[in-house]
């Protein structure tokens, strides 16, 4: 007597299911034990201040202070922000395995193993505003995807934390803004996309709101203290116009030897540390202390300067967004000190482990930003061969990626691999939903061979 199929189908789903979480648990336990309590980096150490003390600057996006200072009344110290990021990336990785093994079963599993990949798992431990923002868009897009590839309606709870994870990750990073718009129209409308001039017109109220959210968090609620960190990009182009020009467009008055600094040996594509911190730390000083910093000046002689030299303006940010696509750095942040790396070393395995991984992997192209930049062009254009489920999340995210790194070709002040975190950790999901998509192609014409259809068979 043959059992029923139906039967048989449900328990082999409840089976992946439960390996799933099985797996899910390991991944989640496994990165407590090797990021614990939580990397943090000087500016990890800054927020987690300010989530103590209540008192907050605009140095950083405010949002990941201000819901470290909620979870800093319950969980003192950085372990309750290192088990939200995990619990939000092992949560993503477990619904998008879920909705993978609705379109392909047996490639489902892909989604799972791209959990562990050196590349995704790097920095899900590290408490960064840049990792919150990946890790709960993720989880956004992923409880939104799970609904729809099985034609489910969105609950209201359901509904309610999308909106509240998306807005969680489209305010924790500056940047994030215009990548949030692909993501934004994902949720108003997910099972119907709205006609262009809607969209438009959706997209113009997200990017309204979400500006006017920040503000209103930082400023009137928070009352965050005023650090100018945009001057940091203003500053940078115009040492970057002063080098690739040959003329000093700094404001003030500079002495030779430090004019000859400026547009000679100060300037390196990497990042604008060499201004604030190393060896020509003398321009941000002089800065600050003429008042310039903060300034509608330092505007003025930003605007006079691209408006001069546009030509060196586009050489610099070339020079920097090159750079910044094309070099692994810093793939994996061993803590704040040589001593706390040395600790770590000697009293948690799982660290030494994690690092040896990541390190041993670093020189893959995949560590490069210009991989997943290329990578989500490619995924973009193949969604228009997907399902509609399929089609919407990957046209969303991949979409939303390529936004998120084009972006710092303007705003780019620093070279690390942390910033394109969201774009590594949504492109991959698409990449096996996209696999998961294509060998359902494949294999549909061998099952209907297998198992005919009603329609054929009478």
């Amino acid at each position: 007597m043959n059992g029923d199929p139906c039967v048989a189908q449900t328990s082999g789903e409840t089976g992946l299911r439960l390996l799933d979480i099985a797996v899910c648990f390991f991944g989640f336990g496994f990165c407590v034990v090797a990021y614990y309590p939580g990397l943090l980096s000087p500016d990890s150490i800054s927020m987690q201040s300010e989530a103590r003390d209540l008192s907050f600057t605009d140095w950083h996006s405010t949002m990941m202070p201000l819901l470290w200072a909620a979870l800093y009344r319950l969980f003192p110290g950085p372990q309750g922000m290192l088990a939200l990021l995990l619990a939000f990336y092992w949560g993503a990785v477990f619904l998008l395995a879920g909705a993978a093994a609705q379109i392909e079963r047996r490639l489902a599993s892909a989604m799972l193993i791209t959990g562990f990949m050196p590349f995704t798992i790097n920095f899900a431990g590290t408490l960064w505003s840049d990792v919150l923002t990946a890790t709960s868009w993720l989880i956004c897009v992923a409880l939104i995807f799970s609904a729809e590839i099985r034609g489910q309606p969105l609950s209201i709870i359901r509904k309610v934390a999308t909106w509240a994870l998306f807005l969680i990750g489209g305010l924790a990073r500056p940047n994030a803004l215009f990548a949030a718009v692909p993501l934004g129209l994902y949720l108003w409308q997910s099972q119907r996309p709205p006609r262009s001039a809607k969209g438009a017109l959706i997209a113009l109220l997200l990017l309204a709101g979400l500006w006017l959210g920040s503000w209103t968090i930082s400023y009137p609620v928070l009352n965050a203290k005023k650090s100018y960190p945009i001057h940091s990009i203003v500053m940078f182009d115009l040492a970057g116009i002063s080098h690739f020009s040959g003329r000093n467009y700094l404001p003030l008055r500079w002495s030779a030897e430090e004019t000859a600094k400026i547009v000679s040996s100060c300037y390196t594509p990497q990042w604008w540390n060499e201004y604030a911190w190393g060896k020509c730390s003398f321009v941000w000083q002089r800065l600050r202390d003429e008042g310039l910093w903060g300034s509608a000046d330092l505007w003025r002689a930003w605007f006079d300067a691209v408006k001069a030299q546009p030509l060196g303006y586009l050489r610099h940010r070339s020079a920097h967004f090159w750079y910044f696509i094309t070099t692994a750095q810093d793939v994996f942040h061993e803590g704040d000190s040589a001593t706390e790396v040395r600790r770590r070393e000697e009293d948690n395995f799982g660290f030494k482990l994690l690092r040896d991984y990541v390190l041993g992997m670093s020189r893959l192209i995949v560590f490069r930003p210009i991989f997943w930049l290329a990578l989500a062009c490619g995924c973009l254009i193949a969604a228009r061969s997907c399902a509609p489920a399929s089609r919407r999340f990957v046209t969303a995210v991949s979409l939303s990626s390529l936004v998120y790194l084009v972006t710092y070709f303007f705003v780019g002040v620093a070279s690390d691999f942390r910033y394109a975190y969201w774009a590594v950790l949504g492109t991959s999901a698409c990449t096996v939903v996209l696999a998961c998509e294509m060998a359902a192609v494949l294999t549909r014409p061998r099952r209907r061979l297998v198992h005919p259809s009603p329609q054929s068979s009478s």
